[in-house]
């Protein structure tokens, strides 16, 4: 169970999160939302819309760790904003793009988002699992279309993969022989 601070705010969901690195979208898949994700340099926040088959949601958030290098336990506070807010947003803060199509698995007992990821990350997908505040994370066992867990490589948080290029996409996914 998490326990949160109150210095962090009422607001805050905590989060308790598992990645794993897959060579391709699994079978029992459904599409969930198209996302574009603006990382705000040297802070805490991020920018998104999310587009499903049915509406358009803008969020600022932010996402802090309860520990600095706990990559596992993540404090999460959403801002639902408005379109024109959105776009004020990303056209004056600078920011790190990434786009991803996420997708919901539905093969096995604990629900897993599925990011693809676009543009200069394609060919990179990541199956995330939220345990929420109450989860626990050790009940899973890696799947088997996984290829390796990720949760405390720093390399697949997003803002560092908003920040990395083509050739190191390439060189990352040399190293896990994803082609």
């Amino acid at each position: 169970m998490v326990v949160v601070d109150k210095k962090f705010g009422k607001y805050v969901h905590p989060e308790v999160e598992r990645k794993f690195l897959l060579a391709t979208i699994p079978p029992d898949t459904t599409f969930h939302a198209d996302i574009t994700d603006h990382y705000i340099p040297n802070t805490t926040f991020r920018l998104r819309r999310m587009q499903t088959e049915h509406e358009v949601t803008f969020k600022f958030a932010q996402k802090l760790r309860v520990h600095p290098h706990d990559t596992r336990v993540i404090l999460h506070t959403n801002f639902y904003i408005s379109e024109a807010e959105y776009v004020f947003l990303a056209s004056t803060l600078p920011s790190h793009r990434l786009e991803k199509r996420r997708f919901r698995f539905h093969g096995g007992t604990i629900p897993m988002a599925i990011d693809q990821f676009q543009g200069h990350l394609e060919g990179l997908v990541i199956a995330e699992v939220d345990f929420g505040p109450n989860g626990d994370p050790s009940s899973l066992t890696m799947s088997s279309f996984s290829l390796a867990e990720v949760t405390d490589d720093e390399r697949f948080t997003g803002g560092r993969l908003a920040l990395i290029t083509r050739p190191q996409v390439t060189t990352l996914l040399d190293e896990f022989n994803i082609k």
